[in-house]
């Protein structure tokens, strides 16, 4: 993981860097984070990017494809139609004021427990199984 490197450019056209930062994570430890990684635009390691919350995780160059593929098998083995929406909504609610983001992802929430998805997910919860997503 040492050979790999993270370079870190913000997109200045018409964007300054301390609202383009708030976009990527609204909690203040990491804006602080994000805000001297926009600014300092330097080059990180794996390492140094996984501590620093640039990324969530990192593989070594032979497991990358064992890893990227692990993790390929869990987002593919939930419904499809709820990760589309939460990620839909995730990006949609980064664009708004904290107040109006809350509401709209509890609207959001909401509308998703009308779907047979939910229904099933909280059942084999409680039953102590695995889901059997509807197709």
């Amino acid at each position: 993981m040492t050979n790999t490197k993270f370079l870190v450019r913000v997109n200045r056209s018409g964007t300054r860097a301390p609202e383009y930062v708030q976009r990527i994570d609204r909690t203040p430890i990491q804006t602080t984070t994000n805000r001297k990684l926009a600014l300092a635009m330097g080059r990180y390691t794996a390492e140094d990017a996984v501590k620093i919350g640039l990324i969530n995780r990192s593989a070594a160059p032979e497991k990358l494809r064992e890893d990227t593929m692990a993790l390929a098998g869990k987002i593919a083995a939930k419904p499809y139609a709820t990760v589309r929406t939460g990620k839909h909504a995730f990006y949609q609610q980064l664009e708004m004021p904290l107040e109006a983001a809350y509401a709209y992802a509890a609207q959001v929430m909401t509308e998703n427990m009308l779907h047979a998805e939910a229904n099933e997910g909280i059942g084999a919860f409680l039953e102590k199984r695995e889901p059997k997503w509807p197709v």
